[in-house]
């Protein structure tokens, strides 16, 4: 549920984006690297996150972790999305909209995740 609520608040303020959800693994919880990725393109700005999605009191599995950071040194930009997911949407829009002290705090979020 979480998921689908945040990928439609990108989908408002971004309307091309590409967004993917990795499969779930068949029950075994904390098996997939991390719930999936999205890549946005406006104007000259392009960026490619990679998201874990928590509800509750549900925390990163070590494994999800790793590769998050993984992602990380490759280039993406990494996201834990809760219940509240305004949080990272507004650090999002603060990167592709923001001015430049916006756009570091943002990338700074983006870096201290997970």
């Amino acid at each position: 549920m979480v998921i689908e609520k945040f990928k439609q608040s990108l989908k408002t303020i971004f309307p091309n984006i590409f967004f993917y959800k990795i499969p779930d693994c068949a029950g075994l919880g904390g098996m997939r690297p991390f719930d999936g990725f999205f890549l946005i393109k406006h104007r000259n700005k392009k960026a490619t996150f990679c998201f874990e999605a928590k509800s509750g009191k549900n925390k990163v599995t070590l494994y999800q972790k790793e590769s998050l950071k993984r992602a990380r040194n490759a280039g993406a930009f990494i996201l834990v999305v809760k219940e509240d997911y305004s949080i990272p949407v507004s650090y999002i829009t603060s990167y592709f909209f923001g001015s430049i002290k916006e756009r570091k705090e943002a990338i700074k979020y983006f870096q201290q995740n997970p």
